[in-house]
């Protein structure tokens, strides 16, 4: 089966716009990227393009390489503070010289737009989390809205990830909302990933025979 995530991402863009159009008024979304990583501009400008096209009032904020953690977490904290925004996203990767978690951390949870905080994937645990990081998050609304039932099935989910967006895949993935186990495996060597990969393409083997 063929899941066609853009057509799905169309029609939520659709309802999207819909929305925020009866708001008030208007969210603000902040994106901040350290440095000029090219990936990290094009996801940036991406998700800039798709924030104005729904209506939201969209802000990038770009840092040098040269900056301290403390000066970022103080930018953190006049956002957390400023009423116009909604949300804050911390473009990944950043400089190896600025610990990351820590600066993600410093962000409100109400306005942790990818569910990156320690408070956020704390609550994936306990299902109260309101912000969920957009991958598993992703996979898993995709997935409800072709009605793929997980009950009777396995399944393996192979995720190349950033340590600091693994977490809520473990979480989000190895429950789902029916409650069934999802096997999950973070794979570093490439022999590993190659085993794994044949014993996915040996279940499919075997659903096929069976039916």
């Amino acid at each position: 089966m063929l899941l066609n995530g853009k057509e799905l991402s169309l029609k939520m863009k659709e309802s999207l716009i819909e929305k925020v159009a009866k708001l008030e008024k208007k969210p603000g979304l902040v994106v901040i990227q350290v440095g000029d990583d090219k990936a990290s501009s094009i996801y940036v400008n991406s998700k800039g393009k798709l924030a104005r096209e729904i209506g939201y009032n969209f802000e990038h904020i770009k840092l040098p390489t040269t900056i301290t953690e403390e000066e970022m977490i103080e930018i953190i904290e006049k956002i957390n503070k400023d009423n116009n925004i909604n949300g804050v996203i911390v473009q990944l990767p950043i400089p190896k010289n600025l610990y990351a978690t820590k600066i993600i951390n410093h962000i409100d949870p109400i306005k942790d737009i990818d569910g990156l905080t320690k408070a956020n994937v704390g609550k994936l645990f306990t299902d109260k989390a309101e912000l969920i990081s957009c991958t598993p998050k992703g996979i898993m609304t995709l997935l409800k809205n072709y009605n793929v039932e997980f009950e009777g099935k396995q399944y393996a989910l192979l995720v190349e990830a950033d340590s600091s967006e693994e977490e809520p895949e473990v979480v989000l993935m190895r429950y789902t909302e029916e409650g069934e186990e999802v096997f999950f495996e973070t794979i570093d060597d490439d022999d590993e990933f190659e085993r794994v990969s044949e014993y996915i393409e040996n279940l499919d083997t075997e659903d096929e025979d069976e039916e």
